[in-house]
């Protein structure tokens, strides 16, 4: 009985010690529970952050994308009208041309025309001539006979 008695005292305090023990284990436990929920609620806040720097940094490249993207469009309509203007006054300037050399043709035809109907003119006038020059040289000659 003594020896059932000094188990169940030495038990009793093993189990005192057990309880102990694990209680400062589980304190631990809930310490080290604690310091890591409290790092990664850092972290969290942390990349939280980091989210909202990099939301602001996306936010700002979309609008220089869009500001961009105007500009093109606005570079684009300028060359458009610049290209249209240029088509535009070159046509003109050919029709220009055109009408210069058409006009230079005509003159030139005209010139052609005229020049042929003098030449015609004075043929006409050297044969007159010439006839009246025979006729007087035959009266001569019919006179002096």
């Amino acid at each position: 009985a003594s020896v059932a008695v000094a188990l169940t005292v030495l038990g009793a305090g093993f189990a005192n010690q057990t309880e102990v023990r694990a209680d400062d284990a589980t304190k631990q436990g809930t310490n080290s529970l604690y310091k890591y929920v409290e790092q990664l609620e850092e972290e969290r806040e942390k990349l939280e952050g980091e989210k909202v720097e990099l939301l602001d940094k996306v936010g700002q490249l979309e609008q220089q994308k869009q500001q961009e993207q105007k500009e093109q469009k606005e570079r684009q309509k300028k060359l458009e009208q610049l290209e249209h203007k240029y088509q535009v006054e070159t046509d003109k300037r050919y029709q220009e041309q055109q009408k210069k050399y058409q006009q230079y043709q005509q003159e030139q035809e005209e010139k052609q025309k005229n020049l042929e109907q003098l030449e015609r003119k004075y043929q006409r006038e050297v044969d007159k001539r010439y006839q009246e020059q025979q006729q007087k040289q035959q009266q001569l000659e019919a006179e002096n006979q």
